[in-house]
C-alpha cells in the first residue's frame, strides 16, 4: 500500500486589537503578538481513501462552525466532509470565535467578530487545498511517547494524569526528508494567563518550532487530546534567552527512526528519566487543595496571580509580556540535554 501526504498552514493572526478569550470575566483587549497563530493542515491518501486534519490555534470552535469549513473543503477538494477532522489547540490567548453555556450573559465576553471568522474560514479552506495540491509519496510512522514536567492534574498535584503523546510521522518516500509531524497530547495551553494581553498559542508554539527546526522539511501539526483537569499551573517556568526548550524534539526525532524499523514494525518510543530544559524558577501560581464538593469558584480556590510583569522584566529585561518561552519539556533516559 502507497501512501501520499501534504502539508500546509496559513497565519490566522487578526488584523485589529480584539478581545482574547479564556478567562471570563476578565477583559483582555490584545495589545500586540507574542507569538503567531496559526490553521495547520496535513492531508493523507492511501490511494483510495483521502484525511484531512486540520488545527487551529484557538480557544473554542461551534459545530455549526465546523460544518461549514468541512463543507467548503469537500466542494473545493472532493474530500468527504466526514473525514475532515477539524480541533482547536485551545489556547486561551486568541481570539473569540464561539458563543458556548459557560460565557453566556458575561458583560465582559463579546460575541465572535464576522469579519475575523470569516478571514479565518478563507485561511481554513486555503490551507486544506495546498495541503491535498501538494501532497507527495511518502512513508508513515505510528508511535507514542510519554511527556512528564509539562504540567499535572490541577485540582490535586498528585491526581490522575495522562503522559503519552500520539505521534503520526511522515517522510518523504523519494528521499526520506521529514515531511509531517502530527501530535495528540492533552493539556490547557495556560502558561501564559489572564494577566497577558499578547496574542499567543502557548506552549504548542514553542513545541512546533523546536520540532521544525530539528527536522527540517517537517511541519507539525498539534492536537490537543482530552485536557479535562490537566493544566501546566504548577509547573509553569520562564526560559532564558536562547535555552529554548528541546524536549519534545526529543519525542519526533524517535518518531523519525521508527519510521525505518525493520520489516514495517514501528517501535515505541518511550520517554523516561533525563531532564531536557534549562530554565530560570519563579514562584507558581498557587491553588488551595479542593476539597470533594466544594465549589469551584475563583474564592474557594484562594487563587493568586502569578506576577508575569515582574518575573518577564527580571528574566529578560524588558517590559511586561516580552517572549518569554513557556516550557514545554519531557525526559528521555537514552538522551542528554544539550
Amino acid at each position: 500500500m502507497s501512501f501520499r501526504c501534504g502539508v500546509a498552514r496559513r497565519d490566522i493572526l487578526p488584523a485589529k486589537p480584539m478581545f482574547l478569550v479564556g478567562y471570563p470575566h476578565v477583559a483582555r483587549i490584545s495589545t500586540g503578538v507574542h507569538d503567531p497563530i496559526f490553521a495547520s493542515a496535513a492531508y493523507f491518501s492511501d490511494g483510495s481513501r483521502e484525511i484531512l486534519t486540520l488545527s487551529l490555534d484557538l480557544c473554542y470552535l461551534m459545530p455549526q462552525t465546523v460544518r461549514a469549513w468541512r463543507e467548503a473543503i469537500r466542494a473545493a477538494t472532493g474530500i468527504p466532509a466526514s473525514h475532515i477532522l477539524v480541533s482547536p489547540t485551545h489556547t486561551h490567548s486568541a481570539p473569540q470565535t464561539a458563543e458556548i453555556l459557560m460565557w453566556r450573559g458575561d458583560p465582559v465576553v463579546p460575541r465572535p467578530d464576522p469579519d475575523y471568522m470569516d478571514l479565518v474560514a478563507r485561511r481554513v479552506l486555503a490551507a486544506a487545498m495546498e495541503a491535498r495540491a501538494s501532497a507527495v509519496d511518502a512513508e508513515l510512522a505510528v508511535t507514542r511517547a510519554e511527556a512528564r514536567g509539562v504540567g499535572r492534574n490541577r485540582i490535586a498535584r498528585d491526581g490522575p494524569m495522562d503522559y503519552e503523546v500520539g505521534i503520526l510521522f511522515a517522510r518523504r518516500k523519494a528521499d526520506g526528508a521529514p515531511l509531517a509531524a502530527l501530535t495528540v497530547y492533552g493539556m490547557h495551553p495556560t502558561v501564559l494567563h489572564e494577566d497577558s494581553t499578547r496574542i499567543s498559542s502557548d506552549f504548542p508554539h514553542f513545541a512546533r518550532r523546536q520540532i521544525e527546526e530539528s527536522l527540517p522539511g517537517s511541519m507539525v501539526v498539534y492536537h490537543n487530546g482530552p485536557c479535562g483537569n490537566l493544566s501546566p499551573r504548577y509547573e509553569v517556568r520562564v526560559v532564558r534567552r536562547g535555552h529554548c526548550v528541546r524536549g519534545p524534539v526529543v519525542l519526533f526525532e524517535s518518531a523519525h527512526e521508527a519510521v525505518g524499523a525493520k520489516d514495517g514494525e514501528v517501535q515505541g518510543v518511550v520517554v523516561g528519566d533525563r531532564e531536557l530544559r534549562r530554565h530560570s524558577s519563579y514562584p507558581t501560581r498557587q491553588r488551595a487543595p479542593t476539597q470533594p464538593g466544594r465549589s469551584f469558584a475563583p474564592t474557594a480556590w484562594g487563587r493568586t496571580r502569578c506576577p508575569w510583569h515582574e518575573v518577564l522584566t527580571r528574566s529578560r529585561g524588558g517590559g511586561p509580556h516580552a517572549t518569554a518561552s513557556p516550557t514545554l519539556a519531557c525526559r528521555a533516559s537514552d538522551a542528554a540535554a544539550s
